[in-house]
């Protein structure tokens, strides 16, 4: 008895609420209905996660706009480089969540996923202090000013010139080199005791 009087109740509150609280919409414009018409379509072509495949799917307008393994190279040094090329199906998941999430673009999305990369604790750090009020940092356009790539560029030049002449010298005298040294410090320690 109890339960057929608490189904009846439940069912009649399930059909009169709806009705009832559309009633009482004002009715909007034809630029509403517009923009919640692009808003409806703009959720539709986020990424969207396949719970089947247990993977993030995206729509061709979601890979638009975003930058190949050099802009991540350029933008935040070699750590998310390695990540992208060595495996890019956790990456491309990686961009395509954080998109879904924040409903940002694919360079946006890329540059946020290359900065988590590089240094996981600074990248968290901006983030919570851009929740607290701070200016947000762009990340998409990161680090891409010329003068300073070109500047990057003569470092890296200079470092590794100077690295590949060490492993040059190293493997031309087969070793012997290293070892004279080493077997002269091993002297001068043994002499000093």
């Amino acid at each position: 008895m109890f339960m057929s009087r608490l189904i009846q109740f439940l069912s009649f509150y399930w059909i009169i609420l709806p009705s009832l609280s559309s009633a009482f919409v004002t009715i909007g414009s034809k630029q509403d209905v517009t923009a919640t018409a692009a808003a409806k379509s703009a959720l539709f072509m986020a990424p969207r996660f396949d719970k089947s495949s247990q993977k993030w799917i995206g729509s061709e307008q979601d890979y638009e706009g975003g930058y190949g393994p050099m802009g991540s190279l350029i933008r935040q040094g070699p750590v998310p480089f390695f990540k992208r090329v060595t495996d890019p199906e956790l990456y491309d998941q990686m961009v395509l969540k954080y998109q879904a999430g924040d409903g940002v673009g694919r360079k946006e999305a890329q540059g946020n996923m290359d900065a988590f990369l590089a240094n996981p604790n600074d990248w968290l750090f901006q983030k919570n202090a851009e929740k607290k009020g701070a200016a947000k940092y762009d990340y998409a356009n990161a680090n891409t000013d010329p003068q300073q790539v070109i500047l990057t560029s003569i470092w890296a030049a200079i470092v590794f010139s100077f690295i590949g002449r060490v492993i040059y010298v190293y493997f031309d005298t087969k070793g012997a080199l290293v070892n004279e040294n080493l077997s002269a410090i091993s002297d001068a320690v043994t002499s000093a005791l």
